[in-house]
Order: C-alpha cells, then structure tokens, then sequence
C-alpha cells in the first residue's frame, strides 16, 4: 500500500517523466511480445518439420 501512496503522491511532480518511462515500457514490452510470437512461430515449424 506504501508504494501505491508514494507513487500518487508523486505522480503530480512527475507526471510528465513518469509517462515516458510507461511509454517506453509499453513499448519494450509490445516489442518482446512480438519477438516471443515470432520464435513461437519459428519453433512450431521446426517441431513440425521433425514429424513429418
């Protein structure tokens, strides 16, 4: 909860730093997604490939 009330009570002085750094992460994380369903993707066909 402590961290909750420190990041409220924060956010009005850094509102501005605080979106950016959520922006990246967002963005990093939509990134990494992506990348895992690309492997994903990869590895199905291989383990395909290895039945047939």
């Amino acid at each position: 909860m402590a961290d909750r009330f420190l990041y409220v009570a924060i956010h009005s002085f850094y509102k501005d730093k605080i979106s950016a750094i959520e922006g990246n992460y967002t963005e990093s994380r939509q990134k990494r997604g992506t990348r895992i369903k690309e492997r994903i993707a990869v590895l199905e066909q291989q383990a395909k490939a290895i039945e047939d």
